[in-house]
């Protein structure tokens, strides 16, 4: 389970990471539509601690199955 969860994260900083820099990127450059780019950030920043909580709650009910399913084979046993 912990190397699933530590590939979910990595892919998930993938993700994320580019948004804060096109945030920044875009609150440099004065561009519109910055705060909208923050918010999307911040969704997805609430998404995943609300779905980190919701595998650790099914994987104390059961541990059978891959509860992270989309996420890059980065690190392996």
């Amino acid at each position: 389970q912990g190397i699933s969860l530590l590939n979910f994260q990595i892919t998930w900083s993938l993700v994320t990471y580019p948004l804060v820099m096109l945030f920044a990127w875009m609150k440099i450059m004065h561009y519109p539509g910055s705060w909208y780019v923050f918010v999307v950030y911040l969704i997805l920043y609430f998404l995943n601690a609300l779905y980190v909580i919701g595998v650790c709650w099914r994987v104390s009910k059961d541990a059978t199955h891959d509860p992270y399913p989309v996420s890059l084979n980065i690190l392996r046993a």
